[in-house]
């Protein structure tokens, strides 16, 4: 609200003004939000709380002999959050902080799967997913939901989702004993863009 130059009172078109242009901001970062989510582009905060927009990389051909440079994350690992890079407006209560713990195998050599366990001893497990390697596509999920591996390398895998809209994953691995889980959800109308950092360390630590 502005305020009248001669009697210092404020004034109503200050206020309307303001109510525009929060409005513009509004419809402005809902149009680009629903092109993001149609398109399966990529949207990546800053620590500025800026958004990088990226297109997702397409998903790559691989073989047996690729997914066995992925046999060092075999194991059990403790999961815990280690930083969130969003909008500053963002509901911080909504970021999962709690400790996970994770069993990565292969059960064989075209098949890793992931369990979560729970448990004193931690000897319940729940299968969380099952990544296939079928006809040279290694990804996990069916094709309503669903993500393929872009990259493969000594120290890294990148998977990007097939379906539109959802949020790509890596695992990049760190030392012997510990790797980061990076999980980047895209703009969407139901949310805006923000990053998640899990620290993975080998379970117990040895």
């Amino acid at each position: 609200m502005t305020n009248d130059l001669e009697t210092g009172k404020p004034t109503p078109g200050g206020t309307i003004q303001s109510m525009y242009s929060q409005y513009k901001r509004f419809t402005t970062l809902l149009f680009f939000s629903v092109i993001l989510f149609l398109s399966g582009a990529q949207a990546i905060p800053t620590s500025a709380g800026r958004l990088v927009f990226v297109q997702s990389p397409a998903p790559g051909t691989f073989s047996e002999a690729d997914l066995r440079k992925l046999r060092w994350i075999e194991g059990t690992w403790r999961g815990r959050a280690s930083r969130l890079d969003l909008p500053q407006d963002f509901d911080r209560s909504l970021w999962n902080t709690e400790s996970t713990f994770e069993r990565f195998r292969f059960e064989n050599d075209r098949t890793l799967v992931v369990e979560r366990l729970s448990g004193d001893k931690l000897e319940k497990a729940v299968e969380l997913a099952r990544f296939e390697l079928r006809d040279g596509k290694f990804g996990v999920g069916s094709q309503g939901r669903r993500w393929e591996a872009s990259s493969i390398d000594d120290k890294s895998v990148n998977f990007v989702p097939v379906t539109k809209g959802l949020h790509s994953i890596r695992f990049r691995r760190e030392s012997e004993s510990s790797f980061i889980t990076t999980t980047v959800y895209p703009a969407g109308p139901l949310g805006p863009a923000r990053q998640e950092i899990r620290f993975m360390e080998r379970w117990p630590k040895r």
